[in-house]
Order: C-alpha cells, then sequence, then structure tokens
C-alpha cells in the first residue's frame, strides 16, 4: 500500500493529512514530520510518498530523497572499501601500496588494517604489559598486540602463525617477536 502525505505549509505552521485519518498542524515541519511518521509506523504502510503544496518544499523534499540515497551509497562503498583494504593486507601488501591502489590515505588504511588485529592474547594475564609480535606474510608482515608473553601458536584471520626463533628491537623498543605460518603437509595453513 503507498499512501501520499501531504503537508502545507499555512501561516502559523504546518498541515499534515494522512490519508484516511484526520488532519493535524504543528507550528515546526520537523514535529508535524516526527508525528506523522508515528502515526504511518505500521503495518500496511510500506511506501510512503511525502507531498508538499509548496513547489520549492517538493524540491526540497526530493533533495533529501538524493541525499539519503547518497548516504546509502556512500556507506556501501566505505563497507567494501574497507573489505578491499583488509583483503591486501592479509596478502601482505604494505600500507602506502595499498593507499595508493585504493586511493584512500595511508592513515585511513593503518586504521582498517588495525581492525583486524586486535588484541589477541592473554587477557588475564595480571600483569597487563602489552607485547608487539610480527607476522611474516606472504609479501611483507604485520604487526599484532597481545598482553603477556607472545603464546606457542597465534591465529590470525583464519591462519595459524608459530614462532621461528627471531626477535627484532629498534631504537629501545622492545623485542617483536617474528612467527610465520604454520605449514601442514607442505602447505602453509
Amino acid at each position: 500500500m503507498s499512501d501520499i502525505v501531504q503537508i502545507s505549509q499555512e501561516p502559523h505552521g504546518w498541515q499534515v493529512e494522512l490519508p484516511g485519518q484526520a488532519q493535524f498542524g504543528y507550528v515546526r515541519l520537523a514535529d508535524a514530520r516526527r508525528r506523522a511518521e508515528q502515526l504511518i509506523d505500521r503495518p500496511g504502510w510500506s511506501a510512503v510518498r511525502w507531498e508538499y503544496s509548496d513547489d520549492f518544499m517538493q524540491e526540497a523534499a526530493e533533495l533529501f530523497k538524493r541525499r539519503q540515497a547518497w548516504k546509502l551509497e556512500q556507506a556501501a562503498i566505505a563497507e567494501q572499501t574497507a573489505t578491499v583494504i583488509q583483503n591486501l593486507a592479509l596478502q601482505g601488501l604494505a600500507i602506502g601500496d595499498i593507499a595508493a591502489a585504493v586511493g584512500v590515505t595511508r592513515e585511513r588504511v593503518g586504521q582498517l588494517v588495525d581492525d583486524l588485529a586486535e588484541e589477541m592474547w592473554g587477557e588475564g594475564d595480571p600483569n597487563q604489559r602489552l607485547q608487539f609480535v610480527r607476522l611474516i606474510l606472504e609479501r611483507g608482515w604485520k604487526n599484532i598486540r597481545g598482553y603477556g608473553p607472545p603464546p606457542p601458536e597465534i591465529t590470525w584471520a583464519g591462519r595459524r602463525f608459530v614462532p621461528n626463533g627471531v626477535a627484532s628491537g629498534a631504537m629501545g623498543q622492545p623485542l617483536r617477536h617474528s612467527y610465520v605460518q604454520q605449514e601442514q603437509n607442505g602447505v602453509a595453513s
């Protein structure tokens, strides 16, 4: 059922007419729309068209619809961007290369890649010392963090990593232990 909600501007506010219901008025358009939306938020009102008596207001309503569609498109693009960036990071591409390929800043790529690498182990460590380890990927590496001593095995993005016995640090920073993908039957997991 598609119904048209008629809204007209009166000398002292806004008049709203819902099909099959009484008219009501409000001083502010926002209040009138909010009340109308409450009344039509029920079964049988699957599609509603807001119709203004004033041409300029009708143009504003059309612009509102276009802006809503644009917001949905932006959200879809943002979601797809995050997925692509995370997939490229899982392949081991450098942050700068991903940023150049996708057309976003290095900082944004870093944020989205960090979302993949939340705290991974040792939440119960009483000392709560943050530690970093380096996962060696096919093309590059990725730092991840956790609490307590580095574990004997890490699962990240569906892959299992084990220590390779190498640790490195620079300029007074703590050592970062390196992990490599665990091979099963000659194939990296």
